[in-house]
């Protein structure tokens, strides 16, 4: 049984973390912040940057201050609304 996970990405000098989950039944106990810290250092070993851009949800960012880090700037995404298309 797999009670947590999380996804490592780096590229180019930058790593990011994405889709750390805890089995319901499991949660509460650390392993989020377990697993979210084992992808950090991954990408640190990897010679990314060190520091994690949180986003919703708030949970993520939780777990981030609990391992040291701090917020340090916030950004914003943006989107372009799509074309209609030609008739």
């Amino acid at each position: 049984m797999t009670a947590g996970t999380a996804l490592r990405w780096a590229a180019h000098g930058i790593a990011g973390v994405y889709a750390v989950t805890t089995d319901a039944a499991q949660r509460r106990q650390g392993i989020g912040a377990t697993v979210t810290h084992a992808a950090v250092h991954a990408g640190r070993e990897l010679s990314a940057c060190g520091s994690p851009r949180c986003r919703p949800p708030a949970t993520a960012c939780l777990v981030y201050r609990r391992l040291g880090f701090s917020v340090v700037g916030e950004y914003g995404l943006f989107a372009v609304p799509a074309r209609e298309p030609a008739e």
